[in-house]
């Protein structure tokens, strides 16, 4: 099983066309850059916490669900 939350980012995301480019981190903000594989849109996308205090597969789940709306806007 992977142990870093980039790549359990990337495999939620896969699942819904959505690739992972970059994680930027930051003393106090953390962004996500991703790309749209059907429409091919980059986005950068800021989560409301950081991927590091992410501990549970319902945190994840809920970062990749609002990732992927901001991305179909």
């Amino acid at each position: 099983m992977p142990k870093t939350i980039s790549v359990l980012l990337r495999r939620e995301l896969l699942k819904r066309d959505v690739e992972l480019l970059d994680i930027y981190r930051f003393r106090d903000r953390e962004f996500v850059r991703v790309k749209d594989r059907v429409a091919g849109r980059v986005v950068l996308y800021a989560p409301k916490i950081r991927l590091s205090s992410v501990t549970s597969r319902e945190d994840l789940a809920r970062i990749v669900d609002e990732i992927a709306s901001a991305l179909r806007k």
